[in-house]
């Protein structure tokens, strides 16, 4: 399950990292070249099984981070999301060119924050070659900052840690704790980039 998370401190610098690849220059992120319809067509040809053009609910549970912005995807409501709805929704996401942001990921295991869990921002295959997959560990307080590797982010930037805009696969490992499979291999887990929240937290379980 995924909460909003609102208890974290978040850093000042955010701001700045959530503008760069919008101002351009030197010192900004080089930000990920996505063709919103290109995705859309890809999304489509890579999660629609039975051929109908669109994305039922079946279909969409391969699909986690597109599933938990139903609403935003399925914009008539039909209960399925069709290419023009992925393109229209990707193209609102990546209209204003962002090129990364800061984001703070809270696991929580049987009702208590989970350390040394090794989270993976897993970027879907339909956005292209250029976002890349963000990786983190929990602290003592169950709370990842996900990072981008250092190469695509300006020498100045190398002790943020940043992830592209985009949806995700989420992944999470631990160890030490046989974590089901629902949150790793075959996850269910899933993320969209949400512009102006750096938080997110998901609930995990046995059963």
């Amino acid at each position: 399950m995924t909460t909003p998370a609102k208890r974290f401190r978040i850093p000042a610098r955010m701001c700045l990292l959530t503008a760069l690849g919008c101002a351009g220059g030197p010192s900004a992120v080089e930000v990920p070249e996505v063709d919103p319809a290109t995705a859309a067509a890809a999304a489509i040809k890579t999660y629609d099984a039975n051929g109908d053009g669109a994305l039922g609910p079946d279909e969409l549970a391969n699909c986690p981070a597109m599933l938990a912005k139903l609403a935003a995807y399925d914009v008539d409501q039909s209960g399925s999301v069709e290419q023009a709805e992925i393109a229209a929704r990707l193209g609102e996401l990546f209209k204003h060119n962002p090129g990364a942001t800061q984001l703070n990921c809270a696991v929580i295991y049987q009702g208590r924050p989970l350390a040394d869990a090794e989270v993976v921002f897993e970027p879907e295959a339909y956005l292209g070659g250029e976002i890349q997959a963000a990786r983190g560990v929990t602290d003592a307080a169950g709370v990842a900052a996900m990072a981008i590797p250092t190469e695509f982010l300006p020498e100045h930037l190398h002790r943020l840690k940043a992830l592209h805009y985009g949806t995700f696969k989420v992944r999470i490992t631990h160890p030490k704790i046989a974590l089901p499979s629902r949150y790793n291999t075959a996850t269910e887990l899933g993320y969209e980039t949400e512009s102006g929240n750096p938080n997110v937290q998901f609930v995990l379980a046995d059963k």
